[in-house]
């Protein structure tokens, strides 16, 4: 999903591309090239930079930042989900980045005013979880020294 928003990011904007994540499991390759793989074979479009270090989004902001101050570049458009948005721009302006928001849409929409609004779902408790993870994450980002 979010690659694709890059290269729709890409095409509406003409701007160079960052990829970022590193390994996830180990013997598989980084994030960062996986992704840049689609953007290439599948959207022909190139990714100008592959950060491929990163293992949370705090390493991602503070190693991505160091690749981008080599080529002068302070400010960016982050494009990732709406729920991490607020977290993944606190983390590169931590680190001296200018993070403008390009978020995911919503994966689905659930009228409020309806009564499967309010029933208990295992889509429910993934948004719990999510929810929870970035509150977390924020409040250990701000608390955490450095």
């Amino acid at each position: 999903e979010r690659v694709y928003l890059g290269a729709r990011e890409y095409r509406a904007a003409g701007l160079p591309i960052l990829v970022a994540g590193g390994v996830v499991l180990l013997g598989n390759p980084p994030i960062a090239d996986l992704m840049a793989d689609v953007l290439e074979h599948d959207f022909a479009i190139p990714a100008r930079w592959r950060e491929t270090r990163s293992t949370n989004t705090y390493e991602n902001a503070e190693f991505s930042a160091e690749i981008l101050a080599r080529e002068n570049v302070s400010v960016i458009i982050v494009v990732t989900q709406r729920w991490h948005m607020k977290r993944a721009i606190w983390a590169f302006r931590r680190f001296g980045i200018t993070a403008l928001p390009a978020p995911a849409p919503p994966n689905r929409l659930i009228p409020g005013d309806q009564f499967g609004a309010w029933v208990p779902s295992v889509s429910a408790l993934s948004d719990s979880y999510f929810a929870i993870h970035e509150i977390l994450g924020l409040v250990f980002y701000r608390l955490a020294p450095g």
